[in-house]
């Protein structure tokens, strides 16, 4: 089986021993992975903003997002940040597991959205809008706002696609996701969320 799976948290353990080779207190490890088989994790750079300071988000972002690509680069050979569908196949046929880069919390641009150009060359591929607060992009599933895509957010959604970042629904409100539905020019994806009609909990 080749499982592909579109996000997890794990960057946060990785000060734990082990790292991301043998981690038992985070969410994945590579013996993990490589036993259960693993083709593709989605290592999310995630920012509470609600729990740092504006002028630091960018940067813990920056910081996660290199932390993710180091702890990769320490076990080349097993696992290698892929940017294209092509190096994702050469890894399969070479039997190696890869890694993609998403960001949790679109806001951490702080309103640059030249900075989306920034993610797309540190190698994210994926970013949601928002996380569980409204934002400067758009009103989050969390907050049962009928808020949807801001101007801002429309322009986010663009840079993404015009930089080759996949967004992601996850996390945004309802009409934040028709939005995105009716305003996308490429196609679009919810990394990790509920069918509501199964699992209603926002």
């Amino acid at each position: 089986m080749n499982i592909f799976d579109l996000h997890c948290d794990t960057v946060y353990k990785f000060k734990n021993a082990g790292g991301l080779r043998k981690n038992p207190e985070a969410h994945l490890d590579l013996e993990r992975m490589s036993e259960a088989g693993y083709s593709l994790e989605t290592f999310a750079a995630f920012v509470d903003t609600g729990k740092c300071g504006e002028a630091s988000v960018w940067d813990v972002s920056v910081s996660l997002i290199e932390k993710i690509k180091s702890a990769v680069s320490e076990n080349d050979g097993v696992i290698s940040l892929v940017r294209s569908a092509d190096e994702i196949i050469s890894n399969l046929e070479r039997g190696r597991m890869s890694a993609l880069l998403s960001v949790e919390e679109g806001d951490v641009i702080s309103g640059d959205v030249s900075r989306v150009k920034t993610l797309a060359e540190l190698g994210v591929r994926m970013s949601t809008f928002t996380w569980n607060y409204d934002n400067r992009l758009s009103c989050c599933t969390a907050s049962g706002s009928e808020g949807g895509l801001t101007d801002a957010g429309f322009d986010f959604l663009s840079e993404l696609e015009v930089n080759g970042i996949i967004a992601d629904v996850s996390h945004i409100s309802d009409r934040g996701f028709f939005d995105v539905a009716a305003a996308s020019k490429k196609p679009f994806l919810a990394s990790h969320s509920n069918s509501r009609e199964i699992s209603p909990t926002r």
